[in-house]
């Protein structure tokens, strides 16, 4: 299944244990993160999902970055 991620709902940090849950997914194998919406991924990448949260902003740009090479 492809994911594709609103960089709104990135910005909410209601959402941020949500979008971890689904990311595990895709870590795991299960989904692909579908960043074709993405020009050069920088919508996502200045969200406070990946920008504020340190050590897991880290799991999470890489996890962008390998999406985007796919």
């Amino acid at each position: 299944m492809r994911i594709k991620i609103d960089p709104c709902v990135a910005d909410d940090p209601d959402a941020h244990l949500w979008l971890d849950r689904i990311l595990h997914k895709i870590d795991d194998g299960w989904h692909v993160w579908d960043t074709t919406d993405y020009a050069g991924s920088e919508k996502i990448a200045g969200t406070t999902w990946i920008r504020d949260r340190g050590h897991q902003g880290y799991w999470v740009r890489a996890l962008l970055v390998a999406s985007t090479k796919r």
